[in-house]
């Protein structure tokens, strides 16, 4: 995910080594979720707005990137560098280009869901986003959710609503559900980006 990474990174790490590395993050306080699962099969992390790779987090810890001193700097210096480069991920990480309708970028945002279980009822919950497009994206959320159910969602920064689909759900190690959705129309203007992807294809929204 960083530029400091030359090529597509290995699917799996050695777990002393990965528990090494989330033990030097905690031991700093630096708060981190994850791992996610991607849809090439890899695993990722957020950890203070910055997305790794399994086998970059290991790296770092490695090379020193963790240490007291140095962290918070390292990260700034990270996330400098990610947002330069919005898309999730420069490779087909994310999504083969044949599938890839918008470009995704990395957006943590707050949603509200509202939604239907079976057994339980009409249900809404926060949840957040992890990467969004204007077709969709990717959101973390306490709740087991299933492929094709359908979902609202509430920006509550802007108050907007927008029905989706829930097309594919993981979960994670810290027992939250990774749920990719998918917009019933184009909508990128739900998300509020002051600085969109061109294939966005946004207008400006009448006063």
């Amino acid at each position: 995910m960083s530029n400091e990474a030359g090529s597509s990174p290995p699917q799996s790490v050695a777990p002393e080594g990965l528990a090494a590395a989330l033990q030097a993050l905690r031991q700093v306080g630096v708060a981190f979720r994850g791992p996610f699962l991607t849809s090439a099969g890899n695993r990722i992390y957020l950890i203070e707005g910055c997305v790794l790779f399994e086998p970059e987090l290991v790296s770092f810890h490695v090379s020193g990137r963790f240490a007291p001193g140095s962290i918070k700097d390292f990260l700034a210096g990270l996330r400098a560098q990610q947002a330069l480069k919005p898309e999730f991920s420069g490779t087909n990480e994310v999504a083969p280009p044949q599938r890839r309708r918008s470009q995704r970028i990395l957006l943590r945002l707050d949603v509200l869901v509202a939604f239907d279980l079976p057994e339980a009822g009409h249900r809404q919950t926060h949840a957040f986003t992890v990467y969004v497009n204007a077709h969709g994206g990717l959101l973390e959320s306490p709740f087991r959710m299933t492929n094709g159910q359908r979902l609202t969602l509430i920006n509550p920064q802007t108050g907007k609503e927008v029905h989706c689909t829930v097309i594919e759900v993981h979960r994670s190690a810290d027992g939250f559900y990774q749920v990719a959705f998918e917009f019933e129309m184009p909508c990128p203007q739900f998300w509020a980006v002051a600085f969109p992807p061109p294939d966005w294809g946004m207008t400006k929204e009448p006063a």
